[in-house]
């Protein structure tokens, strides 16, 4: 068998168990609930309630007056994840009578199409950044990078245990984007429509995601050579125009179906009140999510950025810039830990991005003595071990005011069968 077919497939194999394992059962019904509720709920009131009066819902959404004086159902989530979910839903949506199953929207081929449609978009946005990488790292290291970054992050929660919210379909777009960015670059200008495309979703799914844009001035030796590469591709960026005109259509359709206006702040009084002071170190180390906390990988990444600077390699300032801002925002936000999450959820998407400095780690630790070599195996081994175990014993919220660093460390050992 082909080795690089064979990672796909074990990937897929590994990301198909368990996320059976995790939704066995009632646990069914947990896919569609909450925030991924909300994600959804497009697909069923278009599919099935033949608008948003009556479409029915469970905890995710809540119902509004209309200018019209008729109630309907709201989301403040707009429709990018429900997009790239219809194909998958669709089909479970033929399938659910045929396999005996309510075609209500809600009953175990909707979810499983959900949970099949994360699996793909995870292993598509993997793929894709195989064929970024493979301008700085060979095909050998790139499989290990991509396996780490599944396996050793929380790409891996939200892709087998929360299929239905944003991120893992984020993760797929911004590799769609890194690679399409690449391949303009490389003078194929047919790949500015899926590039705009990429950007308009990555914007209609979370605005601040827009950060990602910045991505092809960072990846070459040198920034003023690649901002005048793009600046003397005005004309076809122009493009993105009526690409995110047309894609933000339907959403202010819906808005101003539902509110009677076409723009529509739908987060309510929920904002960036920590702008002028932003929370940034206890995004990163606190016990309510912190990133290198719940992800230790970040630390091998890191370490990964500072051998890129000190090599002064191409690449090298842009996981420092876009994830210095992309904290800075994360931490501004009211609810600087995102709660409700597995990890610092926001940054999963990010993660596309964090392979490059993730690679350069590896090559180091590959030219140190065996003895190094064997303990970092050990230690990265431990990580994924760590990663998927909290995966499994994660039951709720881990985060709030009854939420303390000693709650964490129990939890740890609890992974590592300790106590």
């Amino acid at each position: 068998m082909n080795r690089d077919f064979g990672m796909w497939i074990f990937l897929f194999a590994i990301a198909s168990v368990f996320s059976a394992f995790f939704h066995r059962g009632e646990a069914i019904k947990s896919v569609i609930w909450s925030d991924a509720e909300g994600y959804y709920i497009y697909l069923p009131a278009l599919l099935i309630h033949n608008g948003f009066e009556q479409t029915p819902f469970i905890n995710g959404c809540t119902r509004i007056v209309g200018p019209d004086q008729k109630e309907r159902t709201f989301t403040k989530y707009t429709y990018g994840v429900a997009l790239l979910q219809s194909p998958f839903v669709v089909v479970g949506h033929f399938l659910a009578p045929k396999l005996g199953y309510a075609q209500d929207g809600t009953s175990a081929p909707y979810a499983w199409s959900i949970l099949i449609a994360a699996i793909f978009y995870m292993l598509t946005g993997l793929f894709l950044l195989k064929a970024w990488l493979s301008h700085w790292f060979s095909t050998n290291l790139i499989g290990w990078i991509l396996a780490l970054i599944f396996l050793g992050t929380n790409l891996f929660y939200y892709t087998v245990r929360e299929a239905g919210m944003s991120h893992v379909y984020s993760f797929f777009l911004f590799s769609l984007f890194l690679r399409s960015s690449q391949l303009v670059r490389q003078s194929r200008a047919l790949w500015f429509v899926p590039m705009a495309l990429s950007l308009a979703v990555i914007v209609l799914i979370r605005p601040t995601n827009a950060l990602i844009a910045m991505a092809p001035l960072f990846v070459g030796s040198s920034i003023v050579g690649e901002f005048h590469f793009w600046r003397y591709k005005w004309k076809q960026l122009l493009l993105f125009i009526p690409v995110m005109a047309l894609v933000f259509l339907p959403q202010m359709l819906y808005w101003h179906h539902t509110t009677g206006s076409y723009l529509w702040y739908s987060y309510g009084e929920e904002g960036f009140s920590n702008w002028s002071s932003p929370k940034m170190l206890s995004v990163l180390f606190s016990h309510q999510n912190g990133l290198f906390l719940y992800t230790p990988l970040m630390f091998i990444i890191a370490w990964g950025m500072s051998i890129q600077w000190r090599q002064k390699a191409d690449g090298r300032l842009l996981n420092p810039v876009i994830l210095s801002l992309a904290t800075y925002v994360f931490a501004s936000w009211w609810a600087w830990w995102f709660g409700g999450a597995f990890g610092h959820r926001c940054y999963v998407e990010y993660y596309s991005i964090m392979t490059l400095p993730l690679g350069f780690a590896l090559i180091k630790v590959s030219n140190t003595e065996k003895w190094f070599q064997r303990i970092a195996i050990g230690g990265l081994a431990a990580i994924i071990f760590l990663n998927i175990r909290l995966t499994q014993i994660y039951g709720g919220v881990w985060d709030g005011p009854d939420w303390e660093f000693v709650d964490y460390a129990d939890k740890v050992l609890q992974a590592f069968f300790l106590r």
